[in-house]
């Protein structure tokens, strides 16, 4: 009998274990995660700090997870040359932490995809 609870104790741990290292997508969970100075903000200084090189815009796609305490990881950049890419990444490493997605009353990781379209206003001579 003590093997059968230990056994089912364990299967538990195994099942919210998984649970936690699940990541949700936006029409999965209850409140989306989002930026905590929000997003327009976070869109204007994302835009100001990257550098366009050698074109006059850019468009491409940042995919990301914000984690249950608000970091940002597993970062990919489709889209652009792996430079912009290294360019892109550190940048949203140095920006604050988001307000975690919610699911069920927890804090849950949450994969975020941002399209970022960015136009160089340099003057040319």
């Amino acid at each position: 009998m003590k093997k059968i609870v230990l056994l089912f104790i364990c299967l538990l741990c195994v099942i919210y274990a998984q649970a936690q290292e699940k990541i949700y997508k936006n029409n999965e969970v209850d409140v989306v995660a989002e930026p905590y100075e929000g997003i327009t903000t976070f869109y204007q200084t994302v835009a100001k700090k990257i550098n366009v090189v050698n074109t006059d815009k850019a468009d491409f796609n940042v995919f990301f997870v914000v984690e249950a305490d608000g970091s940002l990881s597993n970062f990919n950049v489709e889209g652009v040359s792996f430079g912009q890419a290294e360019n892109v990444i550190t940048i949203l490493k140095e920006m604050p932490k988001w307000t975690a997605a919610v699911y069920k009353s927890e804090k849950v990781r949450s994969q975020i995809v941002l399209p970022i379209k960015v136009k160089n206003n340099r003057n040319k001579d």
